[in-house]
């Protein structure tokens, strides 16, 4: 996510399924490095994206989800 610079209702919806679909197969969903203007304008538009975790960066989301050093 950190080439993203402008999300809109779409993107979040993407951004759901996917947390949504994985949940299913017993998975975890991480978001890493999203820019600070993006997560400012995900929460003005009100969205919220339940089962999605975010990271700073690759490695922490691999920790995150079990799998990092």
């Amino acid at each position: 996510m950190s080439s993203v610079d402008v999300v809109d209702s779409f993107l979040a919806r993407i951004l759901h399924e996917i947390a949504a679909t994985t949940a299913l197969m017993s998975a975890g969903t991480v978001v890493a490095g999203i820019q600070p203007a993006v997560a400012v304008t995900l929460v003005e538009m009100g969205l919220t994206l339940p089962g999605l975790s975010t990271a700073l960066d690759v490695r922490a989301a691999l920790a995150r989800l079990g799998a990092g050093p």
